[in-house]
């Protein structure tokens, strides 16, 4: 294709996220849309929009039910981009993803940080839901942990 005949154009790796969109939004060919996000964090290291990357990636994890890929995807964004916009709603997918894997502490923890660091975003309303719902479990002994 085009990309491949000029790799070194500027809007390369804009080209390689639209395509990686379209097989995400699109045609929900999410393995190969993670392909194509993967090729951009690999291949194109002065990127500026590697957060959208990662989290394009998770929730493409996400929907392949592959929750631990999708939740270090979302770790990703939280540690490597603290100033991304992105933040918030990683923390709430990451909490998201521990409980698909019945990680509930680490659920818990995520969900906390949320609300605690970003007590106004709409992913924290959607925290204090989770938190609400987990805490009830807990109290009916339906799930546990230690700690």
């Amino acid at each position: 294709g085009i990309i491949e005949l000029y790799p070194d154009c500027k809007l390369a790796d804009d080209a390689y996220f639209e395509i990686g969109r379209l097989y995400q939004a699109k045609i929900r060919d999410y393995t190969k849309a993670i392909r194509f996000y993967n090729r951009i964090i690999n291949e194109y290291p002065g990127c500026d929009f590697k957060d959208d990357c990662y989290r394009n990636m998770g929730q493409s994890f996400m929907e392949l039910k592959k929750w631990e890929e999708a939740h270090n995807c979302f770790v990703i964004i939280t540690e490597q981009f603290p100033d991304s916009n992105l933040v918030p709603a990683a923390y709430y997918s990451t909490g998201l993803c521990c409980e698909e894997m019945e990680e509930w502490k680490e659920a818990v923890e995520r969900y906390n940080k949320l609300v605690e660091d970003y007590p106004k975003s709409l992913s924290a309303n959607s925290a204090r839901k989770h938190l609400k719902k987990l805490d009830e479990l807990m109290d009916r002994k339906l799930i546990s942990w230690v700690g």
